[in-house]
């Protein structure tokens, strides 16, 4: 349900960089490094260090101090993110992996009772909220390119022909071809697409109202269930009920206008070959064309996308060589988590 999770902590978290620069030698790709971040009013020294093979992203714009948290849910659970966490159980571990990875180089004091002290991510400041549908990506793209997301105001965009983008600067929304871009297996077996519908969230206080939460109070643990309350909601958002009209300049052009009033008025065809006195043959013709053009705008329902209560059935992508790549590396790491 959640792929990309990123946490902005309250208070920045002190670290040791050289407990971190020993942490980060453990993994076979190492990546990150400095650059000066500009506002408006002035520049700063920012550091970033990235582990792709648990999708772990951290940024300090302090020194010696953490001051964003950015995760992969599922890398960190399988080594990539074609498969989707299905249950709470499955995310709350992935949570707690990040808290684990955090003590290999935090300098926070124990509790008084010589225990660890506990790792205050902050609050959430992205969420990208994820399903896979056994669905051809054109089917969603055919669905979307004429609608509008409440959210966003900018226009989709398509790319790579199939794909699509409501490009939003505090929601965005893409469906794409899972499959495609990783180039895995597909499972189900029954199943012969994995199209992947994605909301993303940023900004804490308008993830927080999108959850729900209380006026000032902040998500700090999104639960399963309630992130697919959220992504529910958040389908019911998009507006895509009245299709844009035929602009074919050929002669089907008056059946793609007839084919987009029907869907409001079922009886105009026959008002319209009544009015203009067509022959049994030029009628036959015509509703065959409006027939036509009508499979053509006729909308996938995606309502049928989110049942009530669980998800559907997940869609997967497995990458056997990267997983097993991922479990190799644990089974050398057995400290890591």
């Amino acid at each position: 349900m959640i792929d990309t999770i990123q946490f902005t902590p309250s208070i920045p978290i002190p670290i040791d960089l050289y407990l971190l620069e020993s942490f980060q030698n453990r993994f076979p790709k190492k990546q990150g490094g400095e650059y000066f971040a500009k506002t408006s009013r002035y520049s700063y020294r920012t550091r970033n260090w990235n582990f792709p093979m648990i999708g772990l992203r951290l940024e300090s714009s302090h020194h010696s101090a953490i001051t964003k948290i950015e995760c992969e849910l599922p890398t960190l659970l399988y080594g990539h993110n074609g498969i989707l966490i299905p249950d709470q159980a499955g995310l709350g571990e992935a949570i707690r992996r990040i808290g684990a990875i955090l003590r290999h180089f935090t300098l926070l004091p124990p509790g008084s009772d010589g225990s660890a002290h506990p790792i205050d991510l902050g609050p959430v400041s992205r969420i990208d909220l994820v399903w896979q549908y056994n669905l051809p990506v054109t089917t969603l793209r055919n669905a979307l390119q004429n609608g509008k997301v409440d959210g966003i105001n900018k226009k989709p965009t398509i790319y790579e022909g199939k794909n699509i983008v409501f490009a939003g600067t505090y929601l965005g929304l893409k469906a794409y071809d899972k499959q495609g871009q990783s180039g895995g297996k597909i499972t189900p077996s029954s199943a012969t697409d994995a199209c992947r519908l994605e909301f993303r969230i940023t900004g804490i206080e308008r993830i927080a109202k999108q959850f729900g939460m209380k006026p000032g109070v902040r998500l700090t643990s999104p639960g399963f269930h309630h992130s697919y309350s959220v992504y529910s909601t958040l389908m019911g958002r998009i507006n895509n009920i009245k299709p844009a009209a035929s602009k074919s300049k050929s002669t089907s052009c008056i059946a793609g206008f007839l084919a987009a009033e029907e869907m409001a008025d079922r009886w105009i065809l026959n008002r319209y070959i009544e009015f203009m006195g067509l022959g049994k043959q030029w009628a036959s013709t015509l509703r065959q064309q409006v027939r036509a053009e009508a499979k053509k705008l006729r909308q996938f329902d995606l309502r049928s996308l989110i049942p009530p209560g669980q998800p559907p059935p997940p869609v997967n992508v497995i990458c056997p060589r990267t997983e097993e790549a991922f479990e190799e590396f644990l089974a050398q790491n057995a400290d890591l988590f």
